[in-house]
């Protein structure tokens, strides 16, 4: 275990093992945590009269595009998830032909489908429903086509059930994936993004607040819930007691920008902290190194409230009894059971 230079032997740094798992658990509380608060914001939004008119404009364009079942009074979609060889799902294959041929913006009567943001996209090539969703005139073909300008198709009779299945899942999900990809859904979808990178960091700033900052200000000297189950413990720059202050610097690093942070900034935050404990000399994670805090073994050091103490404590004129009437933090070392 490295010692940590000081003029006494009081403090033992702790291993990266260990500080690496109390981040860990620390970690997971924060993201539960910031789940429930995220959802928490997510309903809120959702009842305001912005949320209701982003629910009601998404509603909309679902159940124009027919892809969708759709129920008015609750403006609740649900996607076509039944057998497409059973009767009372005949209507699966005409809402595919619907999509792609008819739908509209029932806004501004605008098309909803989009060759160009599409798959199927060919520069200099016309879209062709059926050539190019059917797969008309390809050997994979599993369609027979009747008509020429009302056109009409259904399954060949050779097709088995299972084909069939497997053939209207790629249709339906493709259909699916073209539509959520149209400017019209992707613009009316833009408040809900921005409310998930807003929402979302917020919540797992707020769900820094019990793991990060309440718990450790309930317990003392800076364990968290990671900590304390790792025996670890914060000392402030010169190896003794942390202040509170430093405690609240701590959490807003943490809590804010390494994590709220992250979700926007593709995870960098986090990555720079982490970064910081390999190419800085003291081994410390951003947060540490902006409060002006150390991480270290609780069982193995002798946390003083302040330098007189712990001079005290070791100068040699002090007596075995007068010693043990200074007050310091340690944690009892943990016992192994034996069977």
């Amino acid at each position: 275990m490295k010692k940590i230079k000081r003029p006494y032997p009081s403090i033992v740094e702790a291993s990266f093992a260990k500080r690496l798992g109390a981040l860990l658990i620390d970690l997971l509380a924060t993201i539960a945590i910031g789940l429930l608060a995220y959802m928490a914001v997510d309903g809120i939004f959702h009842q305001t009269t912005v949320g209701g008119q982003i629910d009601t404009r998404l509603f909309s364009l679902k159940q124009a595009s027919g892809l969708y079942i759709s129920d008015g009074e609750t403006e609740t979609t649900y996607i076509l998830e039944g057998d497409v060889n059973e009767e009372a799902n005949s209507h699966y294959l005409p809402r595919i032909s619907h999509y792609y041929l008819l739908a509209k913006d029932p806004l501004d009567d605008s098309k909803l489908f989009s060759y160009a943001d599409s798959t199927f996209y060919t520069y200099g090539i016309a879209f062709d429903f059926y050539d190019m969703v059917l797969k008309r005139g390809q050997e994979d073909c599993l369609f027979d086509f009747t008509g020429e300008e009302q056109i009409t198709f259904a399954f060949k009779d050779s097709v088995s059930f299972y084909e069939r299945q497997a053939e209207w899942i790629r249709l339906y999900n493709q259909a699916i994936d073209d539509f959520e990809n149209c400017e019209q859904y992707l613009t009316a979808r833009k408040p809900l993004g921005l409310l998930f990178l807003i929402g979302g960091g917020f919540g797992l700033a707020i769900g820094a607040v019990p793991p990060i900052l309440i718990i450790p200000l309930v317990l003392g000297n800076g364990q968290t819930i990671g900590k304390y189950i790792l025996g670890l413990a914060l000392v402030s720059k010169s190896g003794h007691q942390v202040k509170k202050g430093a405690i609240v610097i701590r959490y807003f690093v943490f809590g804010f920008f390494e994590i709220g942070a992250s979700l926007g900034l593709y995870a960098m935050p986090l990555f720079i902290s982490s970064a910081a404990v390999t190419v800085t000399n003291s081994n410390r994670a951003l947060h540490d190194l902006l409060a002006g805090t150390y991480v270290v073994d609780a069982r193995q050091s002798k946390i003083f409230s302040n330098e007189e103490d712990e001079k005290r404590y070791y100068a040699e004129k002090t007596s075995e009894e007068d010693r043990r009437e200074i007050p310091y933090f340690r944690m009892p070392p943990k016992t192994i059971k034996r069977s």
